[in-house]
Parts: structure tokens; C-alpha cells; sequence
């Protein structure tokens, strides 16, 4: 997942308009693995709820920052069109980059193995409200 998000922002640099069609089509992939990744990291931290391993009120407390992470990130595809990108290249680079460090931090988190399931999730964090945005 991270060396997809890394690929957009490689593909994104310096091209124009007619050429971006391999970004968006990188942009959508990246967001439907992020989303069934999360989806299954949703899944897991359920499950962990329910046999005990970890408290309902902890699993509720996280599950705004994983969603907020997400929604970040729709809406800086959103504000992000291929011709804004051709035009503000690095400014797209400096808003996307925010939730590839914030993903990035996830990742190590989770590779972590004194790690809950829950605290991986909390990585996700320092990202809400950073999108780049205009």
C-alpha cells in the first residue's frame, strides 16, 4: 500500500494533462486497497472487541481517527483533479504526502510486534484534518 501511494506521487511529478491518466488510474487503486484494508483492519479490531482482547471503549475511541484518515484522503482526491495536479505538481506532492506520512507511520506501527491491533489504528492520527486543501 505504501509503495503504491510512493508510485502516485512518482507519476504525478512534472506530467501533463494528457498524461495523467496512469495517475488516476494509480489514485483509484490505492484507494480501493486502502479501503479494504482498513475494512479488514475493522474486521479484525471486532473480533478482538468481542473475544475480550481489547475493550469496546477503546475500539470506539480509535475508529474516528481511521475514518477521518480515510476521508482525508477522498477529499484530497477530491480537491486533486488530474489538470490541478499537471498545474501544482508539488502542491498535490506537499497534500498527498501528509497521508503517506501518516500511512507510513501506520505501517511501521503495525509491523511492530508489541503492537495491539488497536494501537496500529492510532497511527492514523496525526493525519486528520491535513489534506492539502485549497
Amino acid at each position: 500500500m505504501l509503495r503504491l501511494a510512493e508510485e502516485i506521487l512518482v507519476s504525478a511529478a512534472g506530467r501533463p494533462v494528457p498524461c495523467m491518466q496512469e495517475v488516476a488510474r494509480l489514485r483509484l487503486l490505492f484507494a480501493r486497497v486502502v479501503n479494504r484494508h482498513c475494512n479488514d483492519e475493522e474486521v479484525a479490531i471486532e473480533t478482538a472487541v468481542r473475544s475480550g482482547a481489547v475493550s469496546s471503549a477503546l475500539a470506539t475511541a480509535v475508529r474516528p481517527d481511521v475514518t477521518n484518515w480515510r476521508t482525508n484522503l477522498a477529499i484530497c482526491n477530491g480537491d486533486w483533479p488530474a489538470e490541478r495536479i499537471a498545474r501544482d505538481a508539488c502542491g498535490f506532492a506537499s497534500g498527498f504526502g501528509v497521508l503517506i506520512d501518516a500511512l507510513r507511520r501506520h505501517v511501521l506501527q503495525e509491523g511492530d510486534p508489541s503492537a495491539g491491533a488497536y494501537q496500529t489504528a492510532l497511527m492514523l492520527a496525526p493525519a486528520i484534518g491535513t489534506t492539502g486543501r485549497r
